[in-house]
């Protein structure tokens, strides 16, 4: 999991960026060397894949499969979460399947009691979305969140109609319509996904990109899910591309917010997941595959799952800070509370782009990250 972050006195608008079920194995290493040449995994026919992607050291496989973000995003801020470099990544609640974990996101806790797995209920807690539309007076419209999964529609608000969304296969029915988001709505009915409750994220990012042009949100959650789906479905190959999508995406984002004068070094990405794997095919702590209706609590003692399942020791924080202003780090912190509070995320500031601070995280510092530094925006 990673969040991506401009200086406080300098953030306007907060985009959230999620990929479902994203391996910090793959995020850091590239491709998984154990799955390269399963049959089981769908990497049989893939040898163009695997000649794209293939590179001898895990730093060569992460820039061949996701460029973007380890030769833009990284350099310009921290990156945190790596296990191999003793930093844990580490979701709080005992399900860890995607509800849970999105509810963590967007309140800032774990919601067990209320919040059993992926099970269709309405969030019992008024989300960050909610609230910053309330903090800063802003309209309904713009506070917008685009998921391709059908579920955010009862992740993203406590109160219906509270901001805007759209998710799964549903017609886009909200404010600021244009032609290019007429034809992206009836396109998702044509070019159908083998799941019921998900479509394409190529669906998902470009409305949420039109949504961005037209309406001009000032806080936009984009949830992107084909990263979680191919695993279950147990196609390595496909998880890979959609992984190269989310690259791609991030790239584009990028330029559109460079581009517009209203988010041009204005704006806060944050980047992250909802939970790991143990097997790669499987949620870290759950024993069955695709999206759980209901989870299975898992437990663990003195050592904590890493972002796929990893069983990595406890590790404490070290006085030195890690990261400086135009260079990246990836190890060291385990938690978004001592980060925070021993000011890691440093301002980087540009004319022409968006900055850049990209951090690991585990949810249980989201309450602070969002009462301490993206709550300080400015109103209207």
């Amino acid at each position: 999991m990673c969040f991506s972050c401009l200086s406080a006195r300098d953030t306007r608008n907060i985009f959230l960026i999620t990929a479902d079920g994203l391996r910090w194995r793959d995020l850091f290493g590239g491709m998984d060397p154990m799955l390269k040449g399963q049959k089981t995994a769908g990497m049989e026919g893939a040898a163009a894949l695997k000649a794209k992607l293939w590179r001898a050291t895990p730093e060569e496989r992460r820039n061949a499969l996701m460029p973007f973000f380890w030769t833009t995003l990284a350099p310009k801020g921290v990156v945190l979460g790596n296990v191999k470099k003793q930093s844990s990544v580490r979701v709080t609640n005992a399900y860890r399947v995607s509800y849970p974990g999105y509810s963590e996101i967007l309140t800032g806790r774990a919601q067990d009691e209320a919040i059993r797995g992926n099970e269709a209920v309405r969030n019992p807690t008024p989300t960050i979305l909610e609230f910053l539309r309330r903090k800063l007076g802003l309209s309904s419209s713009q506070v917008a969140l685009f998921g391709s999964w059908e579920m955010f529609h009862l992740i993203g608000e406590h109160q219906p109609g509270s901001i805007v969304i759209n998710a799964g296969h549903r017609d886009y029915d909200g404010p600021h319509s244009s032609a290019r988001m007429h034809e992206l709505s009836a396109l998702q009915f044509e070019v159908l996904t083998p799941w019921t409750e998900e479509r394409h994220d190529y669906i998902t990012f470009e409305m949420a990109l039109e949504y961005l042009r037209t309406a001009k949100p000032r806080v936009l959650h984009i949830a992107l899910d084909e990263t979680d789906d191919w695993a279950h479905d147990k196609r390595y190959n496909r998880v890979l591309d959609a992984i190269g999508y989310l690259d791609r995406c991030l790239q584009k984002l990028w330029q559109v917010i460079g581009d517009l004068p209203e988010y041009r070094g204005k704006t806060t990405l944050v980047i992250t997941s909802d939970h790991g794997r143990d097997r790669w095919t499987r949620y870290a702590g759950a024993r069955r595959s695709r999206k759980l209706r209901r989870g299975i609590p898992a437990r663990h003692s003195a050592h904590d799952f890493g972002s796929d399942g990893h069983r990595v020791p406890r590790v404490r924080w070290r006085s030195r800070k890690s990261g400086r202003a135009g260079g990246f780090e990836e190890g060291r912190t385990l938690s978004v509370t001592q980060a925070w509070r021993r000011r890691l995320a440093l301002p980087i500031s540009s004319p022409t782009r968006p900055s850049a601070v990209v951090v690991g995280t585990r949810h249980a510092g989201w309450r602070v990250v969002w009462q301490r530094y993206f709550l300080k925006l400015p109103r209207g």
